[in-house]
């Protein structure tokens, strides 16, 4: 969860032009729910998925699945990105 974290923090910084990032960590029916979110510029995840672009992204969607955790991501141009991750 750390390198996933610190993935999100490095792309968020690099390419999102976010004023905040949220980090939430949670335990609740005996499951951790951690939540990534910035207010950057989004993306359309479909189409940079289809372009073969986002290494990182790739990178982090293995290592939730190699700690049996889900992945979802969801962005939106103009509305930011968000992350999260449920083990």
């Amino acid at each position: 969860m750390l390198r996933i974290t610190q993935e999100f923090i490095q792309n968020s910084l690099k390419y999102s032009k976010c004023d905040w990032i949220n980090i939430q960590l949670d335990n609740k029916n005996e499951k951790i729910y951690l939540t990534l979110k910035d207010d950057g510029i989004g993306f359309d995840v479909t189409q940079f998925a289809l372009n073969n672009k986002g290494i990182g992204l790739v990178n982090m969607q293995k290592r939730a699945e190699i700690i049996g955790a889900t992945f979802n991501l969801e962005s939106q141009i103009g509305k930011g990105t968000s992350l999260s991750i449920i083990i």
